[in-house]
């Protein structure tokens, strides 16, 4: 007999998420033609996210980057002018 053992998963927890009506409408007739089909689609949706979170706290660091290069100890730095520069 070959068994097939898989390692524990990492917990979960439920997040809520407000999305729009036709955007709901979509994922719920994805998933049931993924269901169809014998696609994990939450398992797949949960891949895509993190993807997206990775790539949301790349874009969100260098901003923090840029705005750090502008501020200097929470005070804008200033032109020759005088002006705040942002």
């Amino acid at each position: 007999m070959k068994l097939n053992i898989k390692t524990k998963a990492e917990k979960t927890d439920t997040y809520t998420l407000r999305l729009a009506v036709s955007l709901i409408a979509e994922l719920k007739a994805l998933r049931t033609r993924a269901d169809k089909l014998g696609v994990d689609f939450s398992a797949s949706l949960h891949d895509l996210m993190a993807d997206v979170a990775k790539e949301l706290s790349k874009y969100l660091d260098e901003k923090e980057a840029s705005v750090h290069k502008s501020y200097t100890k929470g005070t804008p730095q200033t032109s020759t002018n005088g002006s705040a520069t942002d």
